[in-house]
């Protein structure tokens, strides 16, 4: 038969760590649901009045003496702690703990052993209890204060929990990849995204090292920042770069790589990188059509001007100048003000702003300057 507690002063047997007074935690709620798995009566009765004396929560307790009556309750009540005997008619030791644990994943227990029982203590922490109370050892403040302690850390753990369950789906969903490098580059660790990017299996890059995929034409730029990065934790690089698929061809990359390797959670640095090959193709392609354009433009003779709503010349083109001996340099980004005296000035502003609203306009001016006595305008 289990020993019955009683009220005492020496908490240094616990030897559980220090929690804060049970006036400051605890229940979120006035209202505290326990479960008290007893099959003690005289013990049972001493720990309901220990809980009685709170005068800032009241305790609800439900008593039960086996662990089979306790899991029917589990399926029709919800609880906010669970005292529980580790020495019970129909379970005994840790499987009490484990069966208890599986069928109330988020209710703290804590549990209660005998004065010869530490060991099991320990093991019951390790299999999911958040504090044990010795029996013999326990009076009710440090009763309340142990079910205060094992209700806010559960709380954290769920809130943590959760956090992290979010944090991964995140992640795993996330068309970018991530990578974890070592300082040498080799490859700790993909997320999902990474391997089928590149072509790779879930496993296939670990252990790889990651230079040796970038193109030829990058890897000395890419390599030196890399080194430059290890070389001070928390820094940060971005770059664009080319990454060899499986399948040989050459994808383009966008990389942000962050230090960190003094955080002892990671000790790595991660790289967050996604696919732009489609958009460097389509930059690549836009920059070869303007070069194509403007070789075309600056083979006519006129002169071509392209204004912004200043009445800026912030483009000059065609073949005008060099047949005129003008530098083009002359006009661009210059005001008509700042190009031509203050009538011919104000010529130009005139039919200028009616361009700009969209109106087709021809008008011709002379230059008044050399080297040329004069030439036809732009023509709108």
């Amino acid at each position: 038969m289990p020993s019955t507690p009683h009220k005492t002063s020496s908490p240094a047997a616990r030897r559980r760590p220090a929690a804060p007074s049970p006036m400051s935690v605890a229940v979120r709620t006035a209202n505290c649901r326990v479960l008290l798995v007893e099959d003690d009566p005289d013990a049972a009765f001493l720990l309901r009045e220990m809980l009685r004396d709170d005068e800032a929560v009241a305790y609800r307790v439900t008593h039960v003496d086996r662990l089979a009556a306790a899991l029917s309750h589990t399926d029709r009540d919800a609880f906010d702690v669970v005292l529980l005997d580790l020495g019970l008619p129909d379970s005994q030791g840790l499987d009490t703990v484990n069966q208890l644990a599986a069928r109330m994943p988020d209710a703290p227990l804590v549990v209660l052993t005998g004065l010869n029982d530490g060991a099991l203590a320990q093991k019951a922490l390790q299999a999911g209890a958040q504090d044990y109370l010795v029996k013999g050892d326990t009076d009710g403040r440090s009763l309340r204060r142990s079910l205060g302690y094992a209700i806010e850390r559960k709380h954290a753990q769920s809130d943590l929990q959760a956090s992290e369950r979010r944090l991964r789906a995140l992640i795993e969903n996330s068309a970018d990849a991530i990578t974890l490098l070592s300082p040498d580059g080799t490859v700790i660790h993909d997320t999902p995204a990474a391997p089928g990017l590149l072509g790779y299996g879930p496993q296939e890059m670990i252990g790889r090292k990651f230079f040796p995929l970038v193109h030829p034409d990058d890897q000395p730029r890419i390599s030196q920042e890399f080194a430059r990065l290890a070389q001070t934790p928390g820094s940060k690089a971005s770059d664009t770069f080319r990454l060899r698929h499986k399948n040989g061809q050459w994808q383009w990359l966008e990389a942000v790589a962050h230090n960190l390797l003094d955080e002892p959670s990671i000790r790595a640095i991660v790289v967050n990188y996604g696919d732009v090959t489609r958009r460097s193709q389509a930059e690549e392609a836009a920059r070869a059509s303007e070069e194509r354009l403007r070789t075309l433009v600056n083979s006519l003779d006129e002169a071509i001007f392209t204004l912004d709503r200043e009445l800026r010349n912030v483009g000059v083109f065609g073949g005008w100048y060099e047949k005129q001996g003008v530098p083009a340099d002359r006009y661009l980004n210059r005001t008509p003000r700042e190009i031509f005296p203050p009538e011919l000035a104000a010529l130009h502003e005139q039919f200028d702003r009616r361009a700009l609203a969209g109106e087709s306009v021809t008008y011709e001016w002379a230059d008044p300057t050399p080297p040329g006595p004069g030439a036809a305008g732009p023509v709108y």
